[in-house]
């Protein structure tokens, strides 16, 4: 098994619409410098797709000390491997962004890899 997740993925990083019922309308899409990951512990890969690949695309809202509020999917090759990529992100840890020179709250895109 490889999860790919590399600082790549946050070059997707991105303007997203608003999604109801998600407390997002603080985090900002714009920064100067992207929240970087500091901590990514990767999702456990689900039993029932041993030998299937797949991918989960997330949005998430991080908050300005580094630390991850919010997470939903956006988009999932497959429902399995939604749950084990909204608990791992949840415990992912980032420096983040900043707009001039200090930290925001923010929104991103993050896509979880699966290889097995």
């Amino acid at each position: 098994m490889h999860i790919k997740n590399t600082l790549a993925l946050l070059s997707i990083i991105g303007c997203l619409a608003a999604a109801p019922a998600f407390a997002e309308e603080e985090a900002t899409t714009k920064f100067d410098r992207p929240p970087m990951p500091l901590k990514t512990p990767p999702p456990n890969y689900p039993d029932s797709m041993k030998g299937t690949g797949g991918m989960v695309s997330l949005v998430v809202i991080i908050n300005s000390d580094g630390t991850v509020a919010e997470a939903r999917v956006t988009k999932s090759s497959d429902v399995a491997f939604e749950a084990p990529s909204l608990e791992a992100i949840s415990k992912w840890k980032f420096k983040p962004a900043e707009v001039n020179g200090q930290p925001v709250k923010c929104k991103i895109t993050v896509p979880l890899r699966f290889n097995s």
